[in-house]
């Protein structure tokens, strides 16, 4: 279903309806954004892929990680307590590129990006802990 709606994204843009406060408060619950593929994302992008369970999520790109299969995203909603699993590029359906979004989450500033991958520092340290503790 990802790779379907991605080549979709890639011809057109999609509208796809905002869900949760997962992204609050810089993103409404069921707000109408404008969702395109991309060749290349960078930290601070805010994203839409499909979850494991099909669901169509919308959360900031924190950075990349090299997989087996490719490459593989973290993310993570702003007002999420942690990130998410390691999501696939087949599961990316495109980054936000319009809708009833504020210009900052379109257009990513530096400071948003830098703030992005922060996080992703925080992230990949708590991994090591975590391995580190096996």
């Amino acid at each position: 279903m990802a790779t379907a709606l991605a080549e979709l994204a890639a011809e057109a843009p999609l509208e796809v309806v905002a869900r949760g406060g997962s992204m609050g408060p810089a993103l409404a619950d069921g707000a109408r954004l404008e969702v395109r593929a991309a060749r290349r994302y960078l930290p601070g992008d805010v994203v839409v892929f499909v979850n494991g369970a099909g669901d169509r999520v919308v959360h900031r790109l924190l950075g990349a990680l090299p997989g087996r299969g490719g490459w593989r995203y973290v993310t993570r909603g702003d007002a999420a307590a942690r990130a998410d699993g390691l999501v696939p590029r087949t599961r990316l359906i495109g980054r936000v590129t319009g809708g009833e979004v504020g210009a900052e989450l379109i257009r990513v500033s530096l400071a948003a990006r830098l703030a992005a991958l922060g996080r992703f520092a925080l992230y990949l340290g708590g991994r090591l802990l975590e391995r580190a503790r096996r």
